[in-house]
């Protein structure tokens, strides 16, 4: 279920990513947000389909409680948070990374390795 914060959220993301010219490279290039939201939400509903189990659905969708992601920031100086996907990355961290291509409409990094 997307949250109307969640919403805002992506919505900002998939601005400020336009804004640094991440989707001039992406084919096809994004018309508009609700364009660039549809695409992403039916890629998450087609890896649903795809994967029926239970226990890998739920490897898809979990992230961390924030009390969690505060605490790894505080006490171990983490500061990105690596394959996250645009419904559900930490907004704490300055950076995250997907594995995705098409994620980038949204700001993640995709080299995961480069840091």
């Amino acid at each position: 279920m997307m949250t109307p914060e969640r919403l805002d959220i992506l919505h900002t993301a998939f601005h400020t990513a336009k804004l640094k010219d991440l989707h001039n490279n992406k084919t096809p290039t994004p018309k508009s947000f609700a364009s660039g939201l549809l695409g992403l939400l039916s890629r998450e509903t087609k890896l649903e389909r795809k994967y029926q189990s239970k226990k890998i659905k739920d490897s898809y969708s979990r992230a961390l409680p924030n009390h969690v992601h505060i605490a790894l920031q505080k006490w171990t100086l983490i500061t990105q948070e690596k394959m996250a996907s645009p419904p559900d990355f930490n907004t704490s961290y300055y950076h995250f990374w997907s594995a995705d291509s098409r994620d980038e409409l949204f700001g993640p990094h995709l080299n995961s390795l480069s840091s």
